[in-house]
């Protein structure tokens, strides 16, 4: 038998936010790896990205989304998009595995520790 831990709940959430407000690094901090870029640029993240957070018996899967902002060009458009697509997907793979528990929203701030002001963040 194996040593590691059997995974008896899990769970799916998507991180949305304003830019440069903190989401890839809070992602990274909770998965215990960098698998979102994190940089002081604005719309870095233009594309989901996915990583899985274990804690003990139960595991959440991540969803980095870009930031959510007034659109202009179609590429801004298409991260809004995405960003948007990304709590669809927590919805949908919930809903696939016929989990029945309610949706949680919850709101942080500073979660890259910079100052504030600083515009550091994902």
């Amino acid at each position: 038998m194996s040593d590691e831990p059997i995974i008896k709940r899990a769970g799916f959430a998507a991180i949305l936010g304003a830019p440069n407000a903190g989401k890839s690094t809070l992602v990274n901090r909770l998965v215990g790896t960098k698998v979102a870029i994190v940089t002081h640029k604005v719309q870095t993240t233009r594309f989901q990205v996915r990583g899985i957070a274990h804690h003990g018996e139960a595991q959440i899967v991540l969803i980095d989304t870009p930031g959510i902002f007034s659109a202009r060009t179609r590429l801004d458009r298409a991260m809004v998009q995405s960003a948007w697509a990304g709590a669809d997907a927590a919805s949908s793979a919930a809903d696939a595995l016929n989990i029945s528990a309610k949706p949680v929203m919850a709101a942080a701030g500073g979660a890259d520790g910079a100052a504030a002001g600083s515009g550091c963040g994902a």
